[in-house]
């Protein structure tokens, strides 16, 4: 055997005890060296948040003998956590190796306790359904309260509770398009049908927007037919004739065309002087309209600056020279429209331009 053919002699002996202190001092050094390379790091089982963006200081307590290392490890970002609150599960193990791939830690250096995973979510508030329900209403009534309309105004049904995160929260109305009742834009506000958008923001941040809806009837005043009205009769909504039209405030909601919009200055709710606003006031019933009727936007039109068969007076400009004479009109027509008209004792018709109340204009 090997050993059986070493010689030990007084000056091996001594040489052998002085290599087996160096390698005992050695060991030592290195066992030590070791202890204080290891981190340890006690993972927490369930964590509350108030932040999405989630550092492995949330979940878990490092203690390093390296301060510079616990203070990197502690802000190493793990990801992130769901805006609903729903819990996210992080594995140990997989804390082990995104450690390892960012800071270059083996799983020799890192000493565990505590948990084997680590449940984590944001802290919610809840949001009652019916204070977004008020907060859309009070917006959808100041809406319509400052346009003169009256309106009674109910939920279809409540919103749902809404979890957000922890924070100052806003509840912000869109804005709702304004009753414009002269368009299109105007039918918006016919419907007893009506919703409302409302944004919720959790520290001036978008977090989400729940739509509301309500049951509307808007009441405002209009004009109702005091007798029956015939087709071409002309009305002055300026200054309306008692015995064809008197005013009232009637429902406008639920109907398939806007009511005829009372003149601002006889709408008793708003404070204006009156205005002559002549001839451009004046309409035109199209179609019959029985008594007790509200009138709407599609039973009357502008009464035409130019009626036909009535007469008017056509200018005839030539350069510097422009007569005048009485043409009988052929077609209606509002200013700016091209029309037909014939002198009197001609059998041909001319082409005029309407420049305005039973006036029109040829140029040559």
């Amino acid at each position: 055997m090997m050993l059986d053919s070493v010689r030990v002699g007084p000056h091996t002996s001594k040489s052998v005890h002085r290599s087996a202190l160096t390698l005992l001092a050695v060991l030592s050094f290195n066992a030590h060296a070791g202890q204080d390379d290891v981190v340890r790091i006690d993972l927490r089982g369930d964590v509350e948040v108030t932040h999405r963006n989630v550092s492995l200081g949330d979940i878990a307590v490092v203690r390093d003998s390296d301060d510079t290392r616990s203070r990197r490890l502690a802000a190493l970002p793990i990801g992130s956590v769901p805006q609903s609150g729903v819990s996210v599960v992080v594995p140990r193990v997989v804390l082990g190796a995104w450690i390892e791939k960012r800071l270059g830690l083996r799983a020799g250096q890192i000493e565990w306790s505590g948990e084997a995973s680590s449940r984590v979510h944001l802290a919610v508030s809840r949001v009652r359904g019916d204070l977004i329900g008020q907060r859309a209403e009070a917006a959808l009534r100041a809406e319509l309260e400052t346009r003169g309309m009256h309106c009674m105004i109910s939920l279809a049904r409540t919103p749902v509770d809404v979890d957000v995160p922890a924070g100052a929260l806003t509840m912000d109305v869109r804005q709702i398009a304004p009753p414009a009742i002269q368009d299109t834009a105007g039918d918006r506000f016919v419907s007893k049908h009506q919703s409302a958008w409302v944004d919720l923001r959790v520290d001036g941040i978008f977090v989400r927007t729940v739509p509301v809806d309500f049951d509307v009837s808007v009441f405002a005043p209009t004009y109702v037919a005091a007798r029956d009205l015939r087709v071409g009769q002309i009305l002055d909504p300026m200054r309306p004739d008692p015995a064809q039209v008197k005013i009232e405030e009637r429902e406008w909601s639920g109907r398939p065309t806007p009511p005829l919009r009372v003149a601002t200055a006889l709408d008793p709710a708003r404070k204006v002087e009156p205005v002559d606003a002549g001839d451009d006031s004046m309409m035109r019933v199209r179609r019959p309209v029985q008594a007790g009727r509200v009138l709407s936007k599609a039973d009357v039109e502008p009464l035409p600056k130019v009626v036909r068969g009535d007469y008017a007076t056509l200018r005839e400009v030539d350069g510097p020279i422009a007569l005048e004479s009485r043409v009988e009109v052929m077609e209606d027509g509002q200013v700016g429209d091209a029309v037909r008209v014939r002198q009197t004792g001609a059998s041909d018709t001319v082409v005029a331009r309407v420049t305005g109340p039973h006036a029109v204009e040829v140029q040559r």
